[in-house]
């Protein structure tokens, strides 16, 4: 009986440990996937090409430059940009491909982002 029990764990083990590490494999293929399809995006944004905006959850911290909104003449006031933004995304894989179906952005406040306890947490 114990025999038959040690099998059954050393199989079980042998069977995660696979998907584990076919898990891993997955995984980097598809952030490279995900990656791939943000920097379209920016690519598009910034052609001014929106039929990308088509799903797993990624945060893109990037820095946007200045711009005038909406046919881009300055008209004194209406300048935008040069600024730290983050864009939650939201993406969905489909037939192997990563695309991306929502997206918030916000404009990072820059003197509420030093009172942020994300940068005195401990670096482990």
């Amino acid at each position: 009986m114990k025999q038959i029990i040690l099998c059954c764990y050393l199989l079980a083990g042998s069977l995660l440990a696979g998907s584990l590490l076919a898990g891993a494999q997955d995984r980097a293929t598809d952030e490279k996937q995900i990656n791939e399809q943000i920097d379209a995006m920016i690519a598009d944004w910034n052609r001014h090409n929106f039929d990308n905006i088509t799903g797993a959850i990624a945060h893109l911290f990037w820095s946007v430059g200045a711009f005038y909104p909406p046919d881009g003449v300055d008209r004194g006031t209406n300048k935008m940009g040069d600024d730290h933004e983050l864009a939650t995304l939201v993406m969905i894989k489909q037939n192997g491909k990563w695309l991306l179906t929502a997206g918030h952005n916000i404009v990072i406040d820059e003197e509420a982002a030093k009172g942020n306890p994300v940068n005195y947490m401990p670096k482990n």
